[in-house]
């Protein structure tokens, strides 16, 4: 398996890439979910953000054009005590959140510490 690349020089780089408003609420995202555990590391692959706890993806930042998707790896677990996440079956589930619209920080830190604390 290939090292992931995680300096923060390349998700600043990538973060450029973006229009303000999207640049914006992709920090703000990441801010939240870094609050929920100090051994959180971001790194861009596969076209997203994603936020590794070791070298396991957790979840991912993904921007388009009007919405900033949050996809927890193992959310379908989570779907009772947050029924806004949508997707189907047994892994992922995915919150979308749109940028013209205040992030719901405490929201965003909420599902990660509880995704992390199902990992445990």
């Amino acid at each position: 398996m290939r090292n992931v690349y995680r300096p923060a020089a390349v998700v600043e780089a990538w973060l450029e890439l973006m229009r303000p408003t999207q640049a914006a609420a992709v920090r703000t995202v990441m801010k939240a979910v870094a609050q929920a555990h100090p051994g959180l590391s971001v790194a861009v692959k596969w076209g997203s953000l994603v936020v590794l706890l070791g070298d396991q993806p957790q979840l991912s930042i993904t921007p388009f054009n009007k919405f900033v998707h949050l996809q927890l790896m193992h959310g379908a677990a989570l779907v009772r005590r947050f029924p806004m996440l949508a997707g189907q079956g047994p892994g992922a589930r995915l919150y979308r959140m749109r940028i013209s619209e205040p992030i719901d920080e405490a929201l965003v830190t909420e599902m990660t510490r509880a995704l992390l604390a199902r990992m445990d």
